[in-house]
């Protein structure tokens, strides 16, 4: 057997360009959007997820942005109304379906 040389360097998936300058990506101006999670599918769509505190109980949130555009969809809400929760994670497949969870508190 005779030993071979290998590299191994690290691949980069396709990225949307940056947000503009003048985007603000926090979920609502003035208050705190905490565990920021990213999934970008294989057409370039991407899903961002947080959590923030809206007063009274902590909600997830999530908003997409399309393949090279500049800004992301109006933020929507996910967890159920009354409902603290936290720890969101995001995944987009192969196929472009993307899931979000959560941790209902």
């Amino acid at each position: 057997m005779t030993a071979a040389n290998t590299s191994c360097r690290p691949q980069r998936a396709p990225q949307a360009p940056p947000p503009s300058a003048h985007q603000s990506t926090s979920p609502t101006t003035g208050q705190n959007a905490d565990s920021p999670q990213v999934a970008t599918g294989p057409d370039g769509t991407t899903t961002i997820t947080w959590y923030r505190y809206d007063g009274s109980k902590n909600i997830v949130q999530a908003a997409t942005r399309a393949a090279n555009a500049t800004t992301f969809s109006t933020p929507i809400n996910l967890s159920d109304t009354g409902e603290n929760a936290s720890s969101p994670q995001v995944a987009t497949g192969p196929d472009g379906t993307t899931t979000i969870t959560w941790y209902p508190l």
